[in-house]
């Protein structure tokens, strides 16, 4: 796994994740300018204009392939129930952080 910040330097990005296959660029007007969608073999990570000159945010990424793990060693199909365990007992002291760790259907986990 690799850590992103969330503003950057393009070639920053490409140092950690490698070249993009494909890269398109779509306007989006909440930003008044170009976004870029760079697609890897493992995802895509949505680019948007940063505010300092040539820097980037990382406004999404996605992975869709087996093998990638995120935090606290989830990975994609990986079964609901052992996502949610993952987040139950993980050893981080989330619970200061936030008042709700998870939520499903309406019932809340404290």
């Amino acid at each position: 796994m690799v850590e992103l910040k969330y503003e950057f330097i393009k070639e920053e990005l490409i140092k950690k994740v490698g070249k993009p296959k494909k890269v398109k660029k779509e306007w989006w007007g909440a930003y008044g300018d170009y976004v870029e969608y760079c697609y890897y073999d493992w995802g895509s990570i949505i680019l948007a204009p940063g505010v300092k000159k040539n820097s980037y945010y990382v406004i999404d990424a996605e992975i869709n392939k087996r093998g990638i793990k995120g935090p606290r060693g989830i990975e994609v199909g990986d079964s609901y129930k052992r996502v949610i365990n993952k987040f139950r007992y993980s050893p981080q002291n989330w619970w200061r952080r936030i008042s709700i760790l998870y939520q499903t259907k309406n019932k809340q986990q404290r």
